[in-house]
């Protein structure tokens, strides 16, 4: 693994974590599975997919037509900005799914290094990778690394949309 892949590999455990905090922990003595835990793991199945079949700008589009509503809130929460306990208004959103994946893709586009786009702007950082699509091609592949860590870690981690047994 070359050094650049393993920074990347080491950056999307780091995101995870902050994201898994964000969104597990202060629902932790829930049984039933959230809707935005359970659209987190399918995101995070699909879109690497996805990318590969319509690109990262069409990828990003769909996340933004989908979880923009709460986007702006749950990076708060995500980056500490706001009261983790939010995160329980969020829960039954199947869209804020795609809100925490839109920013899982952005973070990952920064960590490349090759452009930087602002979190917190998503339409702005869609705008910016569409006028540098060389560097869009090349940052498709070098983020698969990231959203391949990503997506064991939601399916080792987060719950299916079923019923949680406690041990």
């Amino acid at each position: 693994m070359t050094e650049e892949i393993y920074s990347l590999v080491k950056k999307s455990i780091e995101l995870f974590d902050r994201i898994y905090t964000s969104i597990r922990k202060p629902q932790e003595d829930e049984k039933k599975v959230s809707n935005l835990e359970s659209s987190l793991r399918a995101r995070s199945r699909e879109m690497p997919s996805l990318i590969q079949e319509i690109g990262l700008i069409g990828a990003l589009s769909y996340c933004f037509s989908k979880g923009n509503e709460y986007y702006a809130e749950i990076i708060k929460i995500i980056e500490d900005k706001s009261n983790k306990d939010k995160i329980k208004e969020y829960a039954e959103k199947t869209n804020a799914g795609y809100s925490i994946y839109l920013y899982i893709l952005l973070k990952a586009i920064n960590h490349t290094k090759i452009l930087q786009v602002e979190v917190d702007k998503p339409y702005e950082a869609i705008k910016q990778l569409s006028q540098n699509l060389n560097k869009t091609r090349i940052i498709e592949r070098m983020i698969m690394p990231y959203l391949l860590q990503i997506k064991r870690l939601c399916e080792g981690t987060l719950r299916k949309g079923v019923e949680y047994e406690s041990r």
